[in-house]
C-alpha cells in the first residue's frame, strides 16, 4: 500500500504501461533487475499513417500527463540523484512538457511582438520602449531583436542539433552516404511540417490532461496507411452521415490555434511590424509560416487522395449534412463532447479562473 496501493490500478495511469511499470520497479529497489526479451511474430505490424501515429502519441501524452501528478513521480524526484533524475526527466515527462513549451513559444512571442507594436514609443508609459533617444521605431527595435534570435550561426546550430541524432544513428548502422540520403528524403517529404504538428498534438494532450483529466485508451488499429480520411464524415449508402474526419479530429487541437496565429500575423503587418525592416524579419516570418501551414494544413497534406476532385465533392456533401441533418444534431454532439464536457469540474474551473484573472491583471496594469 505504501507504493500507491489500489491507485496504481487506475486505467489512465497505465496508458503508458511500460513507463509506469518501470517507475514502480525502480521504487521497489533491492538490486532487482529486469530481463528484457524481444519476440518477433510474422505479420505483426502497425499502421504508420499520419492519423494513426498521432493517435498513438495522443494516448502516450495523456498517460504521461496522468503520471506527472502521481506519488511515484514525486518519490522518484525526491530520491534520485541529480544525474539520474535529469535522465529520467528528459527521457519521460520532460519530453512531453518541452513539446508543449516549443509549440506555444512562437505564438506567445508573436503576441508580445504585437503588444509592443501597439504600445508604441510613448515615454509616459513605463512599459513602452524608450525610442526618443535613438529615434528608432518599435518595429525596427523588434526587427533587430528577431534578427539577433534568428542569426545565421544560432539557426544552423539549432537545426543541426535537431537532425544530429538520427543522422549519426543511420551513419553508424548503414554508412555516411545512406545517412545523407535519408536526411534529404526526410526534408523532401516535408517531415518538418509533420514534426511541428506532432509537437502540438503531444503538448495539447499532456496539458489537457493536467487541466481537465479524462484520459482514455485510443485504439490505433492495424489498417493500411493508404486509406483516405474524410473531412467530417462519410455519407453511407442509405444517405445518412457517419461522423468522423480530419476536422473533427484536430479542430480544437491545432486548427483554432493555427487560425489565431494567422490572425496575429495579419495584425502584426497591419500594426506596422514590417515597415522599413528589410531582410531582418526573414527568419521569424519563415518560422511563422511553417507553423501556421503545419497547424492548418498538415492533416490534409499527408492525407492520401486528399486533392482528388471526386473526394472533394463527397467531403462537401458530408459537410453540409454535418450541420443540417437531424436539425444539426451531429455538430451539437461533437461540440458538447469535445468543447464543453472536458472543461467541466472543479479543477478546470480553478485553472480557467486563474488564467482569466492573469489576463485581467495584465490589462489593468497597462491602463
Amino acid at each position: 500500500m505504501q507504493q500507491g496501493g489500489v491507485s496504481k490500478a487506475t486505467k489512465t495511469l497505465n496508458l503508458s504501461e511500460d513507463i509506469f511499470a518501470g517507475m514502480d520497479f525502480v521504487l521497489r529497489g533491492g538490486g532487482r533487475t529486469i530481463k528484457h526479451r524481444e519476440y518477433f511474430h510474422l505479420a505483426k505490424g502497425r499502421d504508420l499513417g499520419f492519423n494513426t501515429v498521432l493517435a498513438f502519441f495522443s494516448k502516450l501524452s495523456s498517460g504521461a500527463g496522468e503520471q506527472l501528478i502521481t506519488r511515484q513521480t514525486l518519490r522518484l524526484g525526491s530520491l534520485l540523484p541529480l544525474p539520474e533524475f535529469l535522465s529520467f526527466y528528459y527521457a519521460h515527462m520532460g519530453h512531453y512538457l518541452s513539446q508543449w513549451a516549443v509549440s506555444w513559444g512562437l505564438p506567445v512571442l508573436t503576441l508580445v511582438w504585437l503588444l509592443i507594436l501597439l504600445n508604441g514609443c510613448e515615454d509616459a508609459n513605463d512599459l513602452s520602449i524608450k525610442c526618443s533617444a535613438t529615434g528608432q521605431s518599435a518595429a525596427s527595435v523588434m526587427a533587430e531583436a528577431w534578427q539577433y534570435i534568428y542569426s545565421g550561426n544560432l539557426l544552423i546550430v539549432f537545426l543541426l542539433a535537431q537532425m544530429a541524432p538520427i543522422f549519426f544513428e543511420v551513419w553508424m548502422q548503414a554508412g555516411l552516404v545512406t545517412s545523407i540520403i535519408r536526411l534529404v528524403k526526410q526534408l523532401l517529404t516535408l517531415s518538418p511540417i509533420m514534426f511541428i504538428f506532432q509537437a502540438k498534438v503531444i503538448g495539447f494532450y499532456t496539458m489537457n490532461e493536467l487541466k481537465y483529466g479524462g484520459a482514455t485508451y485510443v485504439a490505433t488499429g492495424r489498417g493500411l496507411p493508404t486509406e483516405r480520411r474524410p473531412f467530417v464524415g462519410v455519407v453511407t449508402d442509405s444517405g445518412r452521415l457517419q461522423p468522423g474526419g480530419l476536422y473533427l479530429d484536430y479542430a480544437r487541437i491545432t486548427y483554432y490555434d493555427g487560425a489565431a496565429l494567422l490572425l496575429l500575423m495579419v495584425l502584426v503587418v497591419v500594426a506596422g511590424g514590417m515597415d522599413n525592416t528589410g531582410p531582418q524579419l526573414y527568419g521569424i516570418m519563415v518560422s511563422l509560416c511553417l507553423v501556421t501551414v503545419s497547424w492548418l494544413l498538415a492533416p490534409f497534406i499527408f492525407n492520401p487522395y486528399q486533392f482528388r476532385p471526386s473526394c472533394w465533392a463527397n467531403d462537401m456533401k458530408a459537410w453540409l449534412q454535418f450541420f443540417l441533418e437531424d436539425g444539426g444534431s451531429h455538430w451539437k454532439k461533437w461540440f458538447t463532447q469535445t468543447q464543453l464536457k472536458p472543461r467541466r469540474g472543479f479543477r478546470a474551473t480553478i485553472l480557467d479562473t486563474w488564467k482569466h484573472a492573469a489576463v485581467a491583471a495584465y490589462g489593468a496594469g497597462q491602463t
